[in-house]
């Protein structure tokens, strides 16, 4: 049987909104001690996951920096890359980024994400609204 976590987060304390920020470490102290040890070290990130029975794990960003935080595609397609365990799926926001579909092209075909996370009550949109239908065209021919 293969264990994949299908949402974990790739996140630094800085990215995230303060009023989240502070919840997190309101309701678990020890969180960004552990967070940013594996925040600057994907290799011990890997290295707990394995020890959990985990054999590979997707990885999120969230563009939400009005409710969660900003944590970019860039950043997170940076800290995945050469982790072969890690797989990185990129989230786009209809209001932070101007043109989904060519963001999602050059993430999938040149930067090596492998899917598209929305978080459509986060970011403030409808999940059918037509500014995503040449988003969801773009996923579909990129097969993500």
């Amino acid at each position: 049987m293969r264990i994949i976590d299908f949402h974990t987060h790739y996140v630094q304390k800085d990215m995230l909104n303060p009023t989240w920020r502070d919840y997190l470490a309101e309701i678990n102290p020890g969180f960004f001690k552990q967070i940013d040890e594996y925040a600057s070290h994907p290799d011990r990130y890997v290295d707990y996951l394995k020890s959990q029975g985990v054999e590979y794990a997707v990885v999120l960003s969230e563009t939400a920096p009005a409710t969660s935080g900003h944590v970019t595609a860039d950043s997170m397609l940076a800290y995945c890359r050469g982790q072969s365990m890690l797989i990185p799926f990129v989230s786009l926001n209809p209001f932070t980024d101007p043109d989904l579909a060519l963001r999602l092209e050059r993430a999938v075909k040149e930067e090596g994400a492998r899917g598209l996370k929305l978080h459509p009550s986060y970011q403030f949109f409808y999940p059918n609204d037509g500014l995503l239908y040449p988003l969801y065209a773009k996923a579909q021919e990129l097969r993500v």
